[in-house]
């Protein structure tokens, strides 16, 4: 008769062996998430053919949390990263990422870092908290768009939606139903049990109410221009500007409880790419602009990924048919982008450095069509407005104005930027390729 010690060990011999492997920190790396509970993104960067049974360690992965900005110490500060359940993703795999901080006095910009390559720079405001259920009254703002929505059986294409505030009016078994501002009521097609991956709920912030006063109904001028992209419809955008000198409405100013991968001059990121300033954003915010003075550019993006048409048409054929396509409906409609222009920024400290209450003078818009060779002697106010503030460098406009050093993202590395201890450019190095 065995002994009680082997039994046991028999019990527990298939288990042990079907132990969760160690998650693959260092095969892979981090992006922004779909939710404020799982900031981030676990991606394997080669194809694999999946976690094994029975999956991967859930353990907490302790990382380094270390200060970008502000420049005065913050400490140290304890982070965790939390493995979620790995959904399928084409040939490979992603991991949902929770995020636990330790305590946080201001706003801050923070490096993580702790396994190979995984690292991830993250914009964070202490303080704010979403929403885990969403009730009726609940708003939104929608930042996906490839979920459908109808209007009294019509479906209704993207731009109708875009910069339009959305507000959770019931829930009727699998739809739910939505009031589009200055549209009336919609219907999302899609269960709401699994939640509203495309909508970015908006929360409570208790400075919130300072901007809106400072800036809702007032017009505003950007340092440099304002420069997104829009949306034409569920794979296809165009560049959209407002020129040095074009006055913009604000219509609104938001906090929204979503991440964004956000450059520190307001607008999407690109990660590492040309070195930017760019961080996972936790909690932007997000100035509607009234999308009038706006001018919708012939740069398109997007393909049709996966589609019958990928396949019988070259990237450079779909590229005509979309500007084709986009010149129709120009004609056609002027609102093609939607009824305002949402610009999203990394957190409060950020807004000066974009946004101006002031226009530029004559003589400044005067100066931009002749300008000195390499903008040698401008100063940083002058050089700020052609040229926007650095989109290499974390900092508030305070602290821009007094650095000697400014970097822009360029490729296919940054542009420099040196000032005199007075205060005017004395060199301006553009790197190009040979």
């Amino acid at each position: 008769m065995p002994s009680k010690l082997l039994t046991a060990a028999l019990l527990l011999g298939p288990l042990a062996s079907a132990a969760p492997a160690a998650f693959p920190w260092a095969q892979g790396h981090l992006d922004p998430g779909r939710s404020f509970a799982r900031p981030l993104l676990f991606t394997q960067d080669q194809q694999k053919a999946g976690p094994p049974v029975p999956g991967w360690s859930r353990v907490p992965l302790p990382v380094r949390a270390s200060g970008v900005w502000p420049a005065q110490s913050l400490g140290v500060v304890k982070a965790e990263l939390l493995p979620g359940v790995p959904e399928p993703l084409g040939q490979s795999w992603r991991v949902p990422v929770g995020l636990r901080l330790g305590t946080l006095r201001r706003p801050s910009v923070l490096q993580l870092s702790g396994l190979g390559r995984l690292s991830a720079a993250l914009a964070v405001h202490p303080g704010l908290s979403v929403p885990a259920t969403f009730e009726p009254g609940q708003e939104f703002l929608r930042t996906d768009f490839g979920v459908v929505y109808r209007q009294k059986g019509s479906v209704l294409d993207v731009p109708a939606l875009a910069g339009r505030v959305l507000t959770l009016r019931r829930l009727e078994g699998e739809t739910a139903l939505f009031g589009a501002e200055g549209l009336g009521e919609v219907e999302r097609v899609g269960n709401p049990a699994q939640g509203f991956p495309d909508l970015a709920p908006l929360i409570a912030d208790p400075q919130l109410a300072a901007l809106k006063r400072r800036y809702e109904g007032h017009t505003v001028w950007g340092y440099g221009g304002l420069h997104t992209r829009c949306a034409l419809d569920q794979s296809f955008s165009a560049d959209r500007i407002a020129p040095l000198g074009t006055a913009v409405r604000v219509r609104r100013v938001l906090r929204l409880g979503q991440p964004m991968l956000l450059n520190v001059q307001g607008g999407p990121g690109q990660g590492e790419i040309t070195s930017g300033a760019d961080a996972v954003t936790l909690t932007p915010l997000v100035f509607l602009l009234d999308a009038a003075p706006f001018r919708v550019v012939g740069d398109f993006g997007g393909a049709y990924t996966g589609s019958a048409l990928s396949d019988i048409l070259s990237p450079s054929q779909i590229r005509e048919r979309a500007t084709l396509a986009f010149m129709t409906r120009q004609a056609r409609r002027p609102d093609l982008c939607g009824l305002s222009v949402p610009y999203a920024l990394m957190d409060t400290w950020a807004v000066t450095r974009v946004f101006s209450l002031t226009p530029p003078s004559r003589e400044l818009l005067t100066l931009s069509t002749n300008l000195p060779p390499d903008g040698r002697s401008l100063t940083r106010w002058q050089y700020a407005w052609l040229h926007g503030f650095p989109s290499s460098t974390f900092a508030s406009l305070s602290e821009l104005l007094k650095l000697a050093v400014w970097h822009y993202r360029n490729v296919p590395a940054e542009i420099t930027v040196r000032f005199s201890p007075a205060g005017h450019v004395t060199d301006v190095k553009v790197p190009s390729l040979p």
